[in-house]
């Protein structure tokens, strides 16, 4: 006998609620004294467990008719039957006459630190009947659970032989009851309820602001959130979409979405209406959503009926009194948002919007120290790492790697003649000229004034050569203001080109030899490209 099968078994019909042991003692004792004891037309079972109710019978003094203890009466009676039911972890009291029926299951509750505190005592959970058929069910099937045979006989007969002649289960039959036990343990219950969902939600806020603290990537954070948060709220699809600028690193940062309904997969969007959007940064406060009902809410409700959504909430993702994004969740069962509930979500999504803040201004730190600001190319000293760390990977595997440094033929007298101002825009030119020029993986720098740099990975002196003319070839069919004026009436670049060997030491070594193919490039005439020696 477990909590849930007795659930199964007692339905609507039955009681339920958080107890302490003292209340749960007193309803008890309460039950037994309401019976009619006597040997032919009554009928008590009790089964403890003794962990948590080894002295539970010697608590309770309740007299029969003739005045005697009823448990010292049926101790030695085949009307009581009362055992360590092994494979029973709480407590079964069962209490007949031929008026009245009870039944109590009670199970102990694993309660943290914080609420035994605030309960002061262990708690049981507790479910309590007094409807005949429903008690006389339960009894048939711990009946059936019993192993002794001779206990199974011994309340079989016992049941089969009390005819109940009054209906103890309806409605106001419970109410005459007016037990004390009960009508208390529903402020116990109320209450403990509370603490727990206090400290759940508190437990929610805290898991998310030591999951979520540090720098990690977005797509990952978003990850980690809604994992905690399905922990806590059983939501069927989590919708989380940024307005545009909410960060400044990235102004339109990727939503993200986890879609459990089993339709459709991440590629679909619920897409709020454009008066809900414009009015998002000054929402404090989340809005419940019917699926039948959400026309003024949602552009495509039919959506939610294809996922089978039936109720979702829209939560605004705050940080200092304005919103910068919606959090959308949606069930496929009705659902009831309480007030903590709706309060934790709020909690929850601005600590999520402010990890993914502090994590924005990161990467956007990161940017500064790693990027050029005039081109958007990696600066001198991230290439200078990372060719480093190329090298010693390429030599490692015996892949090729290839350095390519390329210079502005003429680029004083460009700027003499045309102004700093025209010179960052040529070279702004070039940079996106030689970025669309090259494969993802490889990597561009501005190497210095008017200087790039290129590392290709896993490319020969060759091929090498290749991009860099491919390079060279582009940039001479740009098109810069007064280039008729350049030396060369044109404004072009020189390239050198250099490749990994395997008699070599360092970068530094691939580095130099770049550099002497490019200065030979200029002695050479400019506009060309030469493989270092």
């Amino acid at each position: 006998m477990n909590a849930k099968k007795v659930e199964k078994i007692c339905g609507s019909h039955c009681q339920r609620g958080r107890f302490t042991g003292d209340l749960l003692k007193t309803l008890a004792a309460e039950i037994l004294g309401r019976i009619h004891w006597n040997d032919a037309d009554s009928l008590l079972f009790l089964s403890a467990h003794r962990s948590d109710f080894g002295i539970f019978g010697q608590d309770i003094d309740v007299r029969s008719d003739r005045g005697e203890s009823v448990l010292s009466i049926f101790k030695y009676s085949d009307r009581f039957i009362g055992m360590e039911w092994p494979d029973n972890s709480g407590l079964v009291l069962v209490a007949i006459d031929n008026h009245n029926t009870a039944f109590i299951f009670a199970e102990r509750v694993e309660t943290s630190a914080s609420t035994v505190s605030v309960i002061e005592q262990p708690i049981f959970d507790t479910f309590f009947c007094i409807q005949p058929s429903v008690v006389k069910k339960v009894l048939h099937t711990i009946a059936g659970e019993l192993k002794n045979p001779v206990h199974r006989k011994a309340l079989l007969d016992a049941l089969s032989s009390i005819a109940i002649t009054k209906d103890a289960g309806s409605d106001a039959t419970l109410e005459q009851w007016k037990f004390f036990g009960f009508n208390a343990a529903k402020n116990t219950d109320k209450s403990f309820r509370n603490s727990q969902t206090d400290l759940n939600w508190t437990r929610f806020g805290f898991e998310l602001d030591e999951e979520l603290g540090d720098f990690i990537a977005p797509e990952e954070m978003l990850q980690i959130f809604s994992d905690i948060l399905k922990k806590y709220v059983a939501f069927d699809y989590l919708e989380i979409t940024f307005l545009p600028n909410s960060s400044k690193v990235d102004p339109d940062p990727v939503n993200y979405v986890r879609n459990d309904t089993g339709f459709g997969g991440k590629l679909l969007s619920i897409i709020l209406k454009e008066p809900f959007i414009k009015g998002l940064p000054r929402r404090k406060r989340p809005v419940t959503v019917n699926a039948n009902k959400c026309e003024s809410l949602i552009n495509n409700p039919e959506l939610l009926k294809v996922m089978e959504l039936q109720r979702g909430i829209l939560v605004p993702l705050i940080q200092n009194d304005s919103a910068g994004g919606v959090m959308k969740l949606f069930f496929q069962h009705k659902i009831t948002y309480s007030p903590d509930m709706k309060a934790w979500l709020v909690k929850g999504a601005a600590i999520l919007f402010r990890a993914l803040s502090r994590t924005w201004r990161y990467r956007d730190a990161q940017k500064m120290a790693t990027i050029d600001g005039l081109t958007g190319l990696y600066n001198h000293r991230y290439f200078m790492e990372q060719i480093q760390k190329e090298f010693t990977r390429a030599r490692r595997y015996r892949n090729w790697l290839s350095l390519i440094i390329i210079d502005i033929d003429n680029f004083k007298e460009y700027n003499d003649i045309n102004g700093h101002l025209m010179g960052d825009q040529a070279l702004r030119k070039v940079a996106l000229t030689i970025k669309k020029s090259v494969r993802e993986i490889d990597l561009i720098a501005r190497w210095g004034g008017e200087e790039f740099a290129l590392l290709l990975p896993e490319i020969n002196l060759q091929n090498g050569m290749i991009v860099a003319e491919k390079i060279r070839r582009e940039v001479e069919t740009q098109k810069f203001k007064n280039q008729r004026k350049q030396p060369l009436e044109n404004l072009t670049i020189s390239l050198g080109v250099a490749a990994n060997t395997a008699d070599m030491k360092s970068h530094q070594e691939l580095f130099k030899r770049a550099d002497l193919a490019l200065y030979q490039a200029k002695r050479d005439g400019r506009n060309r490209c030469l493989p270092a020696k």
